[in-house]
C-alpha cells in the first residue's frame, strides 16, 4: 500500500536534549552528559533521564549503546 516513512534520528550531541513519549502520556527527557566508547569500542552515551508522572518525578543517570539510544530518543529537545 503506502511506504512507511521512516525518520532519520537527529546526530547525537553531549549536551543536547532528547524526548521519547510514551504511551501512558508521560514524555522522557534525556539529555546527554557524553558520548564515549567502551572497551570494545562500541560508543555509549551517558545522559540523565528526567520523568514527571503526575505527583512523581524521576532524575537519574543512565547509560545506553548510542545505536540504542538513537532508536528510543528520536526527537531533539530545544532550550
Amino acid at each position: 500500500m503506502f511506504p512507511r516513512l521512516t525518520r532519520k534520528p537527529p546526530e547525537i550531541t553531549a549536551g543536547a536534549s532528547y524526548s521519547r513519549p510514551r504511551r501512558d502520556n508521560v514524555v522522557e527527557i534525556a539529555k546527554v552528559i557524553a558520548i564515549r566508547p567502551d572497551a570494545a569500542g562500541i560508543p555509549h552515551v551517558r545522559f540523565n533521564l528526567h520523568i514527571e508522572s503526575g505527583i512523581r518525578v524521576l532524575d537519574e543517570e543512565r547509560t545506553l549503546s548510542l545505536s540504542r539510544f538513537s532508536e528510543c530518543f528520536r526527537e531533539r529537545v530545544t532550550a
